[in-house]
């Protein structure tokens, strides 16, 4: 699956393609696994939101859409959920045409949200989904 991320040697000024795994670059394992609180790993324009492409903006509210939709049901299908989460952030990546330092935001901004997907399992509880939620409301919050 092709995605989006910053090349590993230099701080992107341009777009370039790469696979999910590179997603997002220059991060430690606290930061994957969302352990850095989410105002130390996105920062603002100074003081300003990014802006983000159309695209990366629908996939975002696809994918609250989708959880806000599991919540609601007496029993949510985790699994199913995390299949069509991750289908939705995979065609967000795809689609990803930002560059630079609101490219490395985002991805910043993504990794988290990965890392939470990922937990989704069989087992999982709705705690977990409304992780996922007030994770997705925060996006917002740093792009437009």
């Amino acid at each position: 699956m092709m995605g989006c991320t910053g090349n590993q040697s230099k701080v992107d000024t341009e777009h370039t393609e790469h696979t999910e795994s590179d997603v997002p670059h220059l991060v430690t394992e606290d930061h994957k696994a969302g352990l850095i609180p989410l105002e130390d790993q996105v920062k603002l324009d100074n003081g300003e939101k990014w802006i983000a492409n159309i695209e990366t903006n629908e996939g975002i509210d696809n994918m609250l859409a989708m959880v806000k939709k599991e919540k609601s049901k007496e029993t949510p299908d985790y699994v199913m959920l995390k299949e069509r989460l991750d289908k939705e952030f995979n065609v967000l990546l795809e689609k990803c045409t930002m560059t630079g330092e609101s490219h490395d935001q985002l991805h910043n901004y993504l990794l988290p949200l990965k890392a939470k997907i990922d937990k989704l399992d069989p087992n999982s509880s709705k705690e977990a989904i409304e992780e996922i939620e007030n994770y997705l409301l925060t996006y917002y919050d740093y792009f437009k």
